[in-house]
């Protein structure tokens, strides 16, 4: 295993072929040298769905109960402006499978029945990208510290 610190203070561990095993900076700074911080906690756990990665609909449908969990992590004025529904709010990704690649995705609140949805980007820079399908299993949790997503494919189908 090798650590590497990124200049923004990431610190992420790979394995012997350079891939990354987990972020080791999504939890308090610890101060003895050889501990290892746990990778991120996922506040949504998702199977995909056909709808989730099919082409003509694409988007992430996210049961509202799920997306609740991490508002409190959020500033006030984001949280209101999503959960609102009138406003489309851009959102960074982080893909924490692929060396924390960054993404631009528009999230919003579905009014009519109270889900949440990630459209403008999901497609291209999820589903084409990571060529995800019906079945994989995601996570998905909010990093407050970066005011971003952090995104991973779990298992796949």
């Amino acid at each position: 295993m090798e650590r590497i610190r990124r200049g923004n203070g990431e610190t992420l561990e790979l394995d012997l072929l350079g891939q990354m095993t987990h972020r080791l900076d999504n939890h308090p700074q610890q101060e003895e040298e050889g501990h290892h911080r746990p990778p991120p906690v996922w506040d949504i756990v998702k199977t995909l769905t056909r709808s989730d990665v099919d082409q003509q609909q694409c988007r992430l449908l996210l049961h509202h109960d799920h997306v609740t969990t991490f508002f409190p992590k959020w500033d006030p004025v984001k949280e209101e402006t999503i959960a609102d529904g009138r406003l489309l709010v851009q959102v960074l990704v982080k893909d924490v499978d692929t060396g924390f690649s960054t993404h631009w995705v528009v999230f919003r609140r579905w009014k009519s029945n109270g889900s949440y949805v990630f459209k403008s980007g999901w497609s291209r820079y999820f589903v084409v990208r990571r060529d995800l399908k019906e079945g994989d299993e995601i996570g998905l949790c909010w990093d407050s510290k970066q005011s971003c997503f952090l995104f991973s494919v779990l298992n796949r189908a």
